[in-house]
């Protein structure tokens, strides 16, 4: 616990549990706020460092130190009532897959708005909300992003897509 000169009593510890996430429908999550010499108090009542999530709802963690200090986040957690699709109405083009580090949409027929790029645990990795018209190519740069398995979600107003890719 570190205070500046002058200043007394308890200062806030700092705990993350990271953007908002999205799951699939019997999809469950990690929520850690794992810090050494902490005790924790959940939403849920657990008292753990790390629960298991697999309902939507706000989950929040109140992390303490042994000297008194504490601190606090939240997170909210949604279920997407479909992350995979059959098969497209319209001619949709990701590629390559996998890739490296960019990745080009193309998408015949129709305009596309919005692209979102979800990890393997569901949390929302890139959003682009720009208006695509059809037959339009849109690059996205994965070069931050770790190597992994990744679902891009493209959506029209007739419906949405999700294609899985995989980033080396």
């Amino acid at each position: 616990m570190s205070q500046p000169l002058g200043l007394k009593g308890p200062v806030l510890h700092t705990v993350n549990l990271g953007a908002d996430i999205v799951l699939a429908t019997g999809q469950d999550t990690i929520l850690d706020a794992t810090g050494p010499g902490l005790t924790y108090v959940w939403s849920t009542g657990a008292a753990t460092a790390t629960i298991l999530v697999n309902t939507p709802g706000t989950y929040s963690v109140t992390v303490t130190t042994a000297e008194g200090c504490t601190g606090s986040d939240m997170v909210e957690v949604t279920i997407a009532s479909s992350i995979f699709s059959p098969q497209p109405l319209v001619n949709i083009l990701v590629a390559p897959n996998p890739t490296h580090d960019l990745l080009h949409i193309t998408c015949a027929g129709t305009t596309i708005t919005p692209l979102q790029v979800f990890d393997n645990l569901g949390r929302l990795m890139l959003a682009d909300d720009s208006f695509k018209t059809a037959g339009t190519v849109q690059t996205i740069d994965l070069s931050m992003q770790q190597p992994g398995v990744y679902y891009v979600r493209i959506a029209d107003a007739n419906g949405a897509w999700t294609f899985r890719v995989v980033k080396q």
